[in-house]
């Protein structure tokens, strides 16, 4: 079950990948060895998200693995969860679930989408503009879930994996100032509150 890191440096060359699935490895050594996770949640590592880390640290099977929204990001691929750890986790570890938790406040994820000064109308007052802004911050954000998600979708291991109806990916979003929950409905292509959360 466990990934052989002696023969590691043949198949995986991001130093992070290795990290990763140590962390994956470390998780699953907890929990008894030869547990096999339900869900696996790939988020951030702001403090923001420490809240709902804790949180669904103690649901039963669940694993986090967490990283900086800027480290190794690139536009419209997904780098940063390289496919030698996701590829452990659907092959060896089997998990049934993906899940990639966004929030609110993310200034890596908005910084280089929302312009900070973007046009309002003038006659708007303050707390107008604070308000809009705040909602572009909050939709780039969003937008930084379902990149990612389709960037899953990019990754063989995922496409066999959902044909063989092995696996489902969520995508996830924690409104920070109110502590609610979004989940992504892939059909509407809209974040719904999360039912009973």
């Amino acid at each position: 079950m466990h990934a052989d890191f002696s023969q590691m440096e043949s198949w995986v060359v991001d130093p992070r990948a290795e990290r990763d699935l140590r962390e994956l490895n470390r998780q699953q050594a907890a929990r008894g060895g030869e547990f096999r996770p339900q869900a696996l949640w790939l988020t951030c590592r702001d403090k923001v998200v420490d809240r709902v880390v804790e949180r669904i640290s103690t649901v039963e099977g669940t694993f986090v693995l967490r990283r900086s929204c800027d480290d190794g990001l690139g536009e419209g691929n997904f780098q940063r969860w390289p496919v030698a750890v996701i590829r452990h986790a659907i092959q060896v570890l089997q998990v049934p679930e993906i899940v990639i938790c966004g929030h609110s406040g993310c200034e890596t994820t908005s910084a280089g989408r929302t312009p900070v000064g973007a046009p309002v109308p003038q006659r708007s007052a303050p707390i107008v503009r604070r308000v809009e802004r705040r909602l572009r911050q909050i939709r780039s954000a969003q937008g930084f879930v379902v990149q990612q998600l389709a960037g899953l979708h990019q990754m063989p291991a995922i496409r066999e994996a959902l044909a063989g109806g092995r696996l489902t990916l969520h995508g996830i979003f924690y409104l920070a100032d109110s502590g609610s929950y979004l989940r992504y409905d892939a059909v509407t292509g809209r974040f719904l509150p999360v039912e009973g959360g």
